[in-house]
């Protein structure tokens, strides 16, 4: 420490040069920046099409986008270190060239605050590199995140083996309905359990399919399997009829849909599904004398079996895949002889004049019914105006009604409202759609009567077709581009602001204390003024001082008219020290300038209180509405 103080108080030599000089930790900074840039492109490059639960180890999940914050933060964080020494350097290199007092104090504070430039006319390499800054703060992270996505993708099918939990037998007897008939009168109710069946049909609640012991099909993944239960073989044929009506043919019916429970000695009860439509609008005279067309009626057969039905399993619940005319679905065939009948006891028994029956397929086909059976028939008149007066001509007329539900009839309507209430009317077949909701309240049914008997239940063991849905990292290497791009144009400012480092003489630094000793701040005059300031501080920096009213200075009452009459190196000056109490002690007066003490004297100079940075021993207490 003696030798380094016996150097400082000798003098430092002025030492500039290339290699001595070298702003070290810049270089080190944007070194670091490269890094940092560098680790942004392996990142993106390791992480592209890589599942998000496996990155970048099955053992250690780490997001890519806090990965990506991460290195942009440290290439961000490095720019700015290399910008404030590169700041430095160039602002000592503007003070040896020389330049004015406003232009330095502009350089100093935009780079602190941006809000100098519209407070002062100049605008220079250290405003664009503070505004480049500022922005590329802004945009850099947003790009920087948008450099890599998540996206959802789905595998390749692999097959994968299922258990489920459902009976493929046909439903009991007595599943769907409950009659009952004395001699007051009848009741016809839906059983309990198809009751919670037709509820959560009509709610389109999800399919709960009962797996065991299964983990695939999951949240993340969809089975397509064909799951086998209690059903209906379907058959249909279609016929077309042309039809022509005048006033000798009163009625022609236009849409119609008709569902009953049929027996087929080969294949036993059925369900028969019957629709006439009217689908291409016919021909009408204005007057309604003669209206013609054709209609198409399609005869569906619908005979207990056992189904496989086409699901699409994910996470336990099951979308069921719509019928189509043409395709079979039938495993097997139910016997002739399979009872849909049963016959049940009650209060109604009891004195032998009324009966029960509990029915297999009666509650499904009035809630069927309920839904889609419906007539609409357009009806010819004759009548004679103002009837019974000689001379009347006959008259012809029509008339359009329906029964049934409404909605079946509206919905499958293909023709424009200015059609309603004629024969012009035309409509949709609906038979694909009341099979397919009949269909669903089958396979819905075989569900929840295998969920409420499971001890009656083998399950049955499936293969399905697993796809599964994944997350993957997916880069995109433009935005990173962009990010780098705006990134290098605040390097090539920097590179502009350290050329010319080899000509200072020392190690730099914009440290206020620093710049105040450049100044000749009487308290950092220590030592050698070429020494650094860390040198400086390891000499004074354990020296208390304050800042406040240090003594009195006198100016001219008229600083513009008496300037060059006293000068402000011939001021009186009146210095004073503290006492603990903090009120100024005893005072020395120094004259400086025979002038200067008689202007005093003649008023012609004003004596006011100043304030600056001294030693605690040497300043007071800030006072309140005192002029300084």
């Amino acid at each position: 420490m003696a030798a380094e103080k016996y150097e400082s108080d000798r003098g430092v030599p002025w030492q500039p040069g290339f290699w001595k000089r070298m702003p070290w930790l810049a270089m080190l900074s944007l070194t670091g920046f490269g890094i940092c840039c560098g680790a942004l492109a392996g990142i993106l490059a390791s992480s592209d099409g890589h599942e998000v639960n496996t990155w970048p180890r099955p053992d250690m999940e780490i997001s890519v986008s806090v990965l990506l914050a991460l290195a942009a933060n440290l290439a961000s964080l490095c720019l700015s270190i290399a910008l404030t020494k590169a700041s430095a350097v160039a602002w000592w290199q503007k003070a040896l060239d020389g330049t004015t007092m406003q232009r330095l104090q502009f350089d100093l504070s935009i780079q602190t605050s941006l809000a100098t430039v519209f407070t002062s006319p100049a605008f220079d390499l250290f405003a664009v590199a503070a505004f480049l800054s500022v922005a590329i703060g802004i945009i850099d992270g947003p790009l920087v995140q948008r450099a890599s996505s998540v996206v959802l993708t789905s595998s390749a099918p692999t097959p994968t083996n299922i258990t489920v939990l459902i009976s493929n037998d046909t439903l009991p007897a007595n599943f769907s309905q409950y009659n009952s008939q004395t001699a007051v009168g009848s009741s016809s109710l839906l059983t309990p359990l198809f009751g919670s069946v037709n509820r959560e049909y009509s709610n389109r609640a999800a399919i709960r399919i009962p797996l065991v012991g299964n983990t695939s099909c999951g949240a993340n993944s969809n089975c397509v399997a064909q799951i086998p239960a209690a059903g209906f073989d379907i058959s249909c044929n279609q016929t077309t009829k042309p039809y022509g009506w005048g006033l000798e043919s009163p009625a022609m019916t236009l849409f119609n849909v008709s569902i009953n429970k049929g027996y087929s000695s080969d294949s036993g009860w059925q369900v028969n599904l019957f629709t006439t439509t009217q689908p291409s609008l016919p021909k009408m005279a204005t007057d309604y004398s003669n209206c013609y067309g054709a209609t198409t009626t399609r005869q569906c057969v619908l005979r207990l079996a056992t189904v496989a039905y086409p699901v699409t399993l994910s996470n336990g619940t099951a979308t069921l895949k719509a019928w189509q005319l043409g395709d079979n679905e039938t495993v097997s065939m139910a016997n002739g002889d399979t009872p849909t009948l049963a016959q049940g006891t009650g209060p109604e028994t009891s004195n032998g004049r009324g009966s029960i029956f509990l029915q297999m397929l009666d509650g499904i086909l009035s809630v069927a019914k309920s839904l889609y059976e419906a007539n609409a028939q357009a009806n010819a008149q004759t009548y004679v105006n103002g009837a019974g007066a000689p001379g009347d001509a006959p008259h012809s007329s029509a008339s359009f009604s329906t029964s049934g539900s409404p909605g079946a009839i509206s919905n499958y309507i293909t023709s424009n409202l200015s059609t309603y209430g004629t024969c012009s009317m035309t409509w949709e077949d609906p038979s694909i759609d009341i099979i397919n909701n009949i269909r669903e309240l089958m396979f819905r049914s075989a569900i929840a009567q295998s969920d409420a008997n499971p001890s009656a239940v083998s399950a049955q063991g499936l293969t399905a077709t697993e796809t599964k849905f994944i997350s993957i990292y997916r880069s995109h290497y433009n935005y990173l581009g962009l990010a780098i791009g705006c990134l290098s144009i605040e390097v090539i400012v920097i590179a502009l602001l350290l050329v010319g480092w080899h000509r200072l003489g020392r190690s730099f630094s914009t440290d206020a204390l620093e710049i105040a000793r450049a100044f000749g701040a009487p308290l950092l005059q220590k030592g050698s003024s070429n020494d650094t300031i860390g040198n400086l501080m390891r000499r004074v920096g354990r020296k208390r001082v304050r800042y406040g009213q240090a003594g009195y200075e006198v100016r001219p009452e008229e600083p513009d008219s008496s300037a060059e009459e006293f000068p402000p190196d011939e001021l009186l000056q009146t210095e004073g020290h503290n006492d603990e109490a903090g009120v100024l002690g005893e005072e020395r007066t120094t004259l400086v300038g025979h002038e200067v003490a008689q202007a005093v004297k003649d008023g012609r100079l004003q004596e006011r209180c100043k304030l600056e940075f001294n030693t605690e021993d040497r300043v007071g207490v800030i006072e309140r509405g005192v002029l300084y």
